[in-house]
């Protein structure tokens, strides 16, 4: 009987391993940026054709690589990150697994452009579908350009599930504009045939966190953020939280990052919830972009081959702390918790000696000095100058009056919001009558 029990194919084995790291265009983006960030690049530009499926070219100031490595980094595995195993435990670059550049030139045809600050020549390397098909030196600025073609043309199931160019692009606007707010010291450029999506300056805000802000969710949200800081041992926690007025219906506004590096972690999402209880709709959700620095060994970002999820060794802690950071800073700019399903709007004054009466007030206010001159009409306490038309009891004489008055009041017009209420209506003094 044979063995049922065989090795892959190299070209099989990377097309699933490939799978892991590239889902979409968007995670080509974000491999190829954490690559330039590692590179120490200040200026990186993102250009991208129908949603990333005809083009992606990442261009970075980085710098560049030998012509010896830039070979090398298409090898599986290989990697300038660590050395040994105990390299793990105290990781800080983005990258560290080696996989990244194999697994997108696996299912796709790449050309990588790269030299070195020293090199007065750059080396041009092309791989198609895992295949070095070109190995060339030529003439490029300091930096690495790398441009992913095709993506998917050998793998048509991944290519049959791909979005719309529309909702691809909007993935990769998200995760360029998470590397901003990572990363407000760098400039960005998202660029769409040929047209600017987002450009960030690192070198006109100077680094600013709330520069980046505007530039990913613009002034209005950016003013209703409020900075939070916290410090312990071996844990640092900082950052921007929205104002308890300022809330989504979804935690698509809630980013975090752990040493700069995003990650989804709903243990993080908890605590924030956790830290508005009391202060916002359960239905709603604030905004936040939280930072934490963490020493290395206390986190483990070698969890996933994405590199978004991390486990922490002293998670409540982080809870606990995240919670306090938040109320903290929401208490110091004397935020009173209160539930609102509507945001509560604020009716415009007018300054006057004493503040208005509603409209109730004043029509009860009326109606009392209009009885109070009906009893003394009936009661027979008129003036002796007063006389009623011919066929009108006292009574009727009143009715008439306050009929007159109606009208008289109603050509004045009714006072209008922010005026001073109407004065009440004062009963005629009583006169005894003279002999």
């Amino acid at each position: 009987m044979p063995n049922r029990i065989h090795v892959l194919d190299p070209d099989v084995s990377a097309q699933i391993a490939a799978g892991e790291v590239v889902e979409r265009p968007a995670s080509v983006v974000k491999e190829l940026i954490e690559n330039a960030l590692d590179a120490e690049a200040m200026h990186i530009l993102i250009e991208v054709e129908a949603g990333g499926r005809q083009l992606i070219r990442v261009t970075d100031d980085g710098h560049g690589m030998s012509p010896e490595d830039a070979v090398l980094a298409f090898q599986r595995h290989a990697t300038s990150k660590i050395r040994t195993a105990e390299d793990l435990q105290r990781i800080l670059t983005f990258g560290f697994r080696g996989e990244a550049l194999p697994s997108i030139a696996a299912v796709s045809h790449v050309e990588l452009i790269t030299r070195e600050p020293d090199r007065d020549e750059g080396t041009k390397v092309v791989v198609d579908g895992g295949v070095v098909t070109e190995l060339s030196t030529v003439g490029c600025p300091v930096g690495t350009s790398v441009s992913v073609r095709r993506l998917f043309y050998n793998v048509p199931a991944r290519l049959k599930f791909m979005r719309s160019p529309t909702t691809e692009m909007n993935h990769i606007v998200d995760i360029v504009s998470k590397f901003i707010l990572a990363n407000p010291h760098v400039s960005f450029t998202l660029r769409h045939h040929g047209r600017d999506i987002i450009h960030h300056s690192g070198d006109a805000t100077r680094g600013d966190m709330r520069a980046a802000l505007i530039t990913v969710w613009g002034r209005d949200v950016a003013r209703e953020m409020v900075p939070i800081e916290l410090s312990v041992p071996r844990i640092r926690i900082y950052g921007f939280v929205s104002k308890p007025s300022l809330t989504k219906s979804a935690r698509t506004h809630q980013v975090f990052f752990v040493n700069r590096r995003w990650v989804r972690h709903h243990a993080l999402s908890s605590a924030v919830t956790h830290a508005y209880r009391g202060m916002i709709p359960a239905e709603r959700q604030p905004v936040c972009v939280i930072y934490i620095d963490i020493e290395p060994l206390l986190v483990d970002v070698n969890v996933h081959p994405t590199k978004i999820e991390v486990r922490f060794a002293n998670q409540a802690e982080i809870q606990r702390l995240l919670v306090q950071a938040i109320q903290q800073a929401l208490s110091a700019v004397q935020l009173t918790p209160t539930i609102t399903s509507q945001p509560q709007v604020m009716k415009p004054t007018v300054a006057s000696p004493k503040p208005s009466r509603g409209a109730k007030e004043r029509e009860r206010e009326e109606l009392e000095a209009f009885r109070r001159l009906l009893r003394q009409k009936v009661d027979g306490v008129a003036t002796p100058q007063e006389t009623l038309p011919a066929g009108v009891q006292p009574a009727e004489r009143v009715a008439a009056s306050v009929d007159e008055h109606r009208i008289e009041t109603a050509s004045r017009g009714a006072p209008g919001a922010g005026e001073s209420p109407s004065q009440d209506v004062k009963a005629p003094k009583a006169v005894p009558p003279q002999h």
